[in-house]
């Protein structure tokens, strides 16, 4: 599974869980970016990298952030 966090069309984060063994798992991913100042936007990709497998996101799934001022 590769996770990738783009930022206004632009990807800031990428990185590849290889340990997946189960059918379920709780993926944990965390970074920090350094933003310009204003409204942001940004989405979470998640990519399966196993070959004539499949793969799907389920619910519930939190993507917050925190600004702070400096």
């Amino acid at each position: 599974m590769l996770v990738r966090i783009w930022r206004a069309g632009k990807e800031i984060y990428y990185g590849l869980e290889s340990n997946v063994f189960d059918n379920n798992i709780i993926l944990n991913v965390e970074t920090v970016d350094v933003a310009p100042l204003g409204v942001q936007n940004y989405q979470l990709i998640i990519e399966n990298q196993t070959p004539a497998t499949t793969a799907f996101v389920a619910g519930p799934l939190v993507f917050s952030a925190t600004a702070y001022s400096g």
